[in-house]
């Protein structure tokens, strides 16, 4: 049999003032389903170090007022869909910030992360670093 993933791309800055102001599951779900899909990856976690769900470990886009990864979970499990997490490890703004000494050094001894004036872009953490794989395989 034919079989249709769709990985559902998800990355938000700060400046995205309401994620799913009019979200239904019940809708999303069945969009889901007369797309065809077998399975689909949703956003646990993004580049930004922004969780779709509530999370101790880092921040809830502030843009976001409920739990959407959970929503988007119960929608596809209702409908025998299978559903994966999509979880951003070595990318991540927030934790590039809140901890500098985790993020990649490049060979002229700057890191990835943003510059006053210039374009962000993917800020890089070192998967190298033992305190940082610590802390996200908490």
């Amino acid at each position: 049999m034919p079989w249709r993933k769709v990985h559902l791309d998800f990355h938000n800055s700060k400046y995205v003032p309401k994620i799913g102001a009019k979200f239904n599951a019940d809708e999303w779900g069945n969009r889901v389903v007369e797309g065809n899909l077998d399975s689909i990856v949703v956003f646990a976690k993004d580049m930004h170090g922004y969780f779709y769900y509530p999370s101790q470990y880092g921040p809830v886009h502030p843009g976001l007022s409920f739990d959407l990864l959970g929503e988007q979970v119960k929608a596809c499990r209702k409908r025998n869909v299978a559903v994966y997490a999509y979880y951003c490890t070595s990318w991540d703004h927030n934790l590039a910030e809140t901890h500098p000494e985790w993020n990649m050094i490049k060979r002229d001894g700057t890191d990835y992360r943003p510059h006053d004036g210039k374009i962000p872009g993917w800020t890089t953490l070192c998967l190298g670093n033992t305190d940082f794989v610590d802390f996200i395989v908490k």
